[in-house]
């Protein structure tokens, strides 16, 4: 059941109330989630919050100085009666503040203040924003204080300085009836002085969807001023919360639950410790159990820090002795970066014991020595063994489909007893101790306990718990590629009788039960999964699996795209070129990629916020693959004029004249005079991210304006064609948000055409020969009339012919251009003509069959 004080809090949260004295800064909402994709297992997410001051008193919000909030961001997990905190990120520094009326009614201006009643929304996009974040590790929760500006060390990638999970934690197959939660997290020094700090901090239920992104949404309210070890007790009413303030620093709640394990004879313990804003920190938690008590299952979980952030990683330490379980880390004077229990975390402890539970007194040791050694908390705790003493040092481990148990004998018992789940399996004779229970069904846990018997007496039980796992998998799975070839290795810890490889879901190969190693030959460039399972002949293992990307196959075939950041346009691009036939091979990181092993290169820079600065090494990489003769495409809102200029600007052709604005609604295409042009693309509706976008000029003779800005006069897309160096392509806008998907695949198809990218070779065809008769009269712009215009009549072979203006489309102007020609002495149709030739302008028609050439 919950305590008094929670159930307090939960109501008045949400009821108005009196504007609190000081400066009192909220969480009023978390108002939005973006999910980032992965790199390896580590998937991202950022949380926006909408922040109110409740105080009544203004809350400084002063950019380029410390007098502002930092918002942390979490996840959490609640499965199998446990909350565990599996995600957190860096810390937004604010730097303005806008006048909502959120919470309460607005009553003051913003900017460098947040006025009382104020509210202040920034975006999931804005807190995700990874060149804004700053370390956790510098900032006082306690008293606000942190050094400026952060720290800020070299970072790539996607998933950097944001809120950081494993795969194993948000796959819906190893998490069956999860609940998940984000949380938002407000530190601010005036908030702190006025004794605002434990109520900054709110949390809201997430959806975390079956799809490649784990993508994450919000099904519910946000339940402000309570972190999410709250939801724990409101889903389970068996749960206890604790407050446990430490005079001089912070806020910590404690949670546990109590349960009588299947079968009766032992309980499962569950703590969690949750540190608000103490920065005094937890180095141990320390709970009163008798040594004769029996535990067994005993568990720690923690939080992962990233990106930079100095603190270890190291499980804390269990020790049973003395009559106290504690958990601990280093001590601060050890090491002071030691993985305590820092503010803004949740640790969580659980056991196994043999006794029920009773009130106790438990402990958390402080890590810092800057005030309080420790801190008291009320909790339930095992209560103390009593009468014969019972086995010790039992062990329970199981190997396909058996368990065998293993104990040491307290006394000379005339008898032992084994249960599982509460049932007799056996009675052994004087001195046994060792137990095998076999041909066990997958599945668990299963829960046993053995117990002495002298006489009438029986000794409490020694526990312990293992589920059945089945066949043991392969180990070891490793893959590694040279020129296209795979090769993949594995251990196996059992003999079995057949092995079976697959890669990308679809069966390679079966192999005897001894095979340790395989090779996978001739691979395109590209991603793939492979995973191995053994069989006895009955049962299948589980599979063990590895992910490679080859990229030392044949250089053709495959093309890159580099989206490092999610929301970049990446997708829109990736779809469009597998509509044109083509591989892709999409990387959110540039570790270990050669450009040179593909085709061409596409590159998702994105618009802010939703953007990459191209690093100095990465400008570097591509600008040799362009001097090399590499093809690229590249696309960023800022890359061009307002980042800084790498080697690869140096060499594309382009010129960033400004920093543009929000202005791009509509965009038209232009003839670049360099061999490439779109001007039957005309007004066509632009729907993707518009910020900033550059402005652009060519600045080489073999290069031209391609895009342009329909409502004004600014170019946004730049072709510079192969000279010295290989081609580029640069635009300002997302190619996403280009018009149509039709528009998009057509577009797409020029730009590899002049990439000269899954095309084998030009088919030849005279422009203006349509019908497919070999002469070129009147009978040719009849038959593209009655094309047009009859229906059922057959459409022309070659496309490219029936283009007899040249313009990249087939329509009546080309009907009317041929007979100009034909009767009134127009213009000469473009080549090819009048004898075979090939294409001399990009465009997205084909050209099946052109009878009167070869």
């Amino acid at each position: 059941m919950r305590i008094a004080f929670t159930l307090v809090l939960l109501f008045t949260t949400w009821a108005p109330c009196a504007l609190a004295q000081g400066p009192d800064v909220i969480v009023g909402s978390l108002n939005g989630i973006n999910s980032y994709g992965n790199v390896g297992d580590i998937y991202a997410y950022a949380v926006g919050t909408t922040s109110c001051n409740i105080g009544d008193e203004t809350l400084s919000w002063i950019a380029s100085t410390n007098e502002h909030p930092v918002i942390g961001q979490s996840l959490y997990r609640l499965m199998d009666g446990r909350l565990e905190h599996i995600g957190q990120s860096w810390l937004k520094h604010g730097f303005t503040a806008l006048t909502g009326s959120l919470c309460d009614p607005c009553s003051g201006p913003g900017g460098s203040i947040l006025s009382p009643g104020c509210s202040d929304p920034y975006g999931a996009g804005l807190n995700g924003s990874q060149g804004g974040l700053g370390m956790k590790s510098e900032v006082n929760a306690t008293t606000g204080y942190f050094p400026y500006p952060p720290s800020n060390p070299p970072w790539s990638g996607s998933v950097a300085r944001r809120v950081q999970v494993h795969a194993d934690d948000l796959d819906p197959a190893l998490n069956p009836g999860a609940l998940y939660y984000a949380e938002g997290h407000y530190i601010a020094a005036d908030d702190a002085a006025s004794g605002h700090g434990p109520n900054n901090v709110s949390y809201r239920p997430v959806n975390i969807a079956d799809d490649s992104n784990y993508t994450a949404s919000f099904p519910g309210p946000t339940v402000r001023e309570l972190p999410a070890i709250f939801a724990w007790a409101d889903v389970d009413p068996e749960v206890t919360l604790e407050e446990v303030n430490v005079p001089g620093d912070g806020r910590y709640i404690v949670a546990y639950k109590v349960t009588e394990n299947p079968g009766g004879g032992s309980w499962r313990y569950e703590y969690a410790v949750h540190n608000i804003n103490s920065h005094l920190s937890a180095q141990a938690f320390n709970i009163p159990i008798p040594d004769a008590v029996s535990l067994a299952g005993v568990g720690f979980h923690d939080v992962d820090y990233h990106s930079g952030e100095p603190y270890s990683l190291t499980d804390w330490d269990f020790d049973h002795s003395g009559g106290v379980a504690s958990w601990a880390t280093e001590t601060f004077a050890t090491n002071a970066d030691a993985n305590a229990l820092r503010w803004g975390t949740l640790y969580n402890f659980w056991f196994d014991a043999n006794t029920e539970p009773e009130p106790a007194v438990a402990t958390i040791s402080m890590f810092r020595n800057t005030g309080p050694a420790s801190a008291s908390v009320a909790i339930l705790a095992p209560a103390g063994a009593t009468g014969l003493a019972f086995p010790t040092d039992l062990t329970c481990n199981e190997l396909n489909h058996d368990v065998t148990l293993n104990w040491t004998n307290q006394d000379s018992y005339d008898e032992v007893r084994v249960l599982r789940d509460g049932a007799l399996l056996a009675t052994l004779p004087t001195g046994s101790e060792t137990y095998v229970d076999e041909d066990l069904l997958v599945g668990g846990p299963y829960f046993y306990q053995v117990r002495g018997v002298i006489g009438p007496d029986v000794s409490s039980p020694a526990i312990c718990s293992t589920s059945v796992i089945g066949l043991p998998s392969p180990e070891n799975m490793a893959c590694s590629e040279t020129g296209g070839d795979v090769m993949l290795t594995w251990t196996n810890p059992f003999t079995y009788t057949e092995l079976t490889l697959s890669r990308d879901g679809l069966v390679l190969a079966t192999m005897p039960g001894t095979t340790t190693s395989y090779a996978d030959l001739g691979l395109d460039n590209g991603f793939y999964d492979y995973a191995i399972t053994g069989t006895d002949g009955v049962n299948t293992s589980a599979p063990s699996e590895c992910t490679l990307l080859v990229i030392g196959g044949p250089t053709s075939g495959s093309v890159l795209l580099y989206a490092p950041t999610a929301g970049s346009g990446g997708d829109g691009l990736e779809a469009s070129l597998i509509a044109n036939g083509i591989n892709v091979v999409t990387v959110t990181s540039m570790s270990g990629i050669t450009p040179a092993a593909f085709d061409a290169s596409f590159i998702a820079l994105g618009i802010f916020p939703n953007n990459h600065v191209l690093t100095t090494s990465e400008g570097s990489d591509f600008a040799d693959y362009v001097e090399a003769g590499g093809k690229v495409f590249f696309e960023g809102g800022d890359t061009f004029a307002y980042d800084g200029p790498t080697d690869l600007h140096s060499v594309d052709g382009i010129s960033g004249l400004s920093d543009g604005s929000a202005d791009l609604f509509s965009i038209d295409g232009e003839d670049s005079g360099a061999g490439m042009e779109f001007t039957s693309y005309t007004d066509l509706d632009y729907t993707g991210e518009n910020n900033w976008i550059d402005h652009l000029a060519a600045n080489l003779p073999n290069a031209g304006i391609i895009w342009g800005n329909a409502s004004n006069a600014d170019n946004i897309g730049v072709y510079k064609s192969a000279g010295v160096n290989g081609p580029v392509i640069g635009c300002s806008y997302q190619f996403e948000g280009l018009g149509s998907q039709t528009d998009r695949d057509e577009v797409m198809a020029i730009y590899l055409a002049a990439f000269e990218v899954g095309v084998t070779s030009d088919p030849e065809f005279i422009r203006g020969e349509i019908n497919g008769d070999g002469s070129i009269d009147i009978g040719d712009p009849t038959y593209l009339l009655n094309s047009l215009f009859v229906t059922g009549a057959p459409a022309p072979a070659c496309a490219d012919s029936a283009d007899v203006n040249d313009d990249g489309g087939v329509d009546i102007g080309d009907a009317v251009y041929a007979l100009s020609h034909q009767f009134t002495s127009g213009p000469v149709p473009p080549s090819p003509f009048p004898n075979c030739g090939v294409d001399s302008t990009a465009d997205a028609l084909e050209c099946d069959d052109a009878a009167a050439c070869p």
